[in-house]
């Protein structure tokens, strides 16, 4: 089945969840955003933390995604938890600029989801992984990025 047969085939299934957890005992769910930044290097020491990055160098945000997913992660949170349109517009970005970067979280994700599914076809026993959206608290909002 290629990318496009079970994005359709999802699209039309209303519980994609219920459809995975019938095929795993276990679910795996991807790790740490902000540590596997700082490992490529990123410095999160900003009011936005990983939705700088998210906003700056999407292609390190990819890059963590695959590296969840040949882990053997079977969902992954966007990185969208400390982007709010409110706090993107606080530092520096226009409304339209804030609404693409949490779009674009969605869309990585995605790509990374679509990349990893091809490289990883002879896999016999692979599943389709989950996208959720992160959403942080409005206490994220507010944290300083320390």
């Amino acid at each position: 089945m290629n990318v496009k047969e079970k994005t359709e085939m999802l699209q039309q299934n209303e519980a994609p969840l219920a459809k995975l957890l019938a095929e795993k005992e276990r679910l795996v769910i991807d790790g740490s955003m902000g540590t596997a930044l700082e490992q490529l290097g990123c410095s999160l020491n900003d009011r936005l933390w990983t939705a700088r990055v998210m906003a700056e160098k999407p292609e390190l945000v990819k890059q963590v995604h695959l590296q969840y997913m040949r882990a053997g992660a079977h969902l992954h949170i966007t990185n969208s938890y400390q982007a709010s349109v409110r706090g993107l517009t606080e530092n520096g970005f226009s409304a339209e600029e804030a609404e693409r970067v949490i779009r674009s979280s969605v869309r990585v994700c995605r790509e990374a989801r679509e990349e990893w599914w091809n490289e990883a076809r002879d896999q016999e026993d692979r599943v389709w992984p989950l996208v959720c959206g992160g959403v942080g608290p409005y206490g994220a909002y507010l944290a300083d990025g320390s």
